[in-house]
């Protein structure tokens, strides 16, 4: 009878532990969530106050997936690969243009990662010259990617590569954002231009990184062109 008690005992003190425990992790996991949503409004408000972008909604013509991973040395790289869904379900001013040309890719990232963009490729062409993270006090950082150069009929199936260093090597780490149930993720925008543009169409991708991985965006296409 003691030893029956006493077993009762235990079990109750294990489930007791143990469901402290998730509760602690799951706050945590909610405190990274909201400050990784703070953040992302704070890129999508920033653009806006920034130039002249009038919409900021998620209606781009193209969407995006890590498709692999590669690590050599102390340098990873991440590729994405674009998929064109056109404006069918979108038929916005923004979506045709972005249709028509894609300049402009920002993501919103750690400003801690500024030295850690070594070089970035759009479809075999290297844009690193055109490529930077621009850091303010305050506002959190951005990777700005120029000179994309694509449009809904050459975006089919090309890659975008990121290589990264340590700091922030993996894109999981560059962007530093969780949901709330622990996935991590980049926010993105497209611009139709780099000077003045009137679209910035921002989105959420998922990447591999921090406590669980995830393929992006889902990758089915379709859609016309706009």
């Amino acid at each position: 009878m003691w030893l029956t008690y006493e077993r009762l005992r235990v079990a109750l003190l294990v489930t007791v532990f143990a469901g402290c425990h998730a509760t602690t992790l799951g706050s945590e996991r909610h405190r990274q969530a909201m400050r990784s949503s703070s953040r992302a409004w704070s890129f999508v408000s920033q653009q806006q106050k920034e130039g002249v972008c009038q919409d900021v909604t998620c209606t781009s013509p193209y969407k995006m997936f890590v498709a692999k991973t590669e690590t050599v040395g102390d340098v990873t790289t991440t590729c994405l690969t674009i998929v064109p869904i056109g404006c069918y379900q979108t038929k916005t001013d923004c979506c045709s243009a972005l249709a028509r040309r894609w300049e402009v890719l920002n993501l919103n990232v750690d400003p801690g990662c500024k030295g850690s963009l070594v070089e970035v490729s759009v479809a075999g062409r290297v844009v690193t010259d055109y490529a930077f993270i621009v850091a303010r006090e305050g506002q959190g950082a951005r990777l700005v990617i120029q000179d994309v150069g694509l449009d809904y009929w050459s975006s089919m199936q090309a890659e975008l590569c990121i290589s990264l260093q340590a700091p922030c090597a993996t894109l999981g780490e560059l962007c530093n954002s969780t949901t709330a149930g622990g996935r991590p993720y980049c926010v993105y925008s497209m611009q139709e231009a780099v000077k003045e543009p009137q679209c910035c169409l921002t989105c959420q991708m998922s990447v591999p990184g921090g406590g669980s991985s995830g393929g992006g965006d889902d990758p089915s296409g379709g859609g016309d062109a706009g």
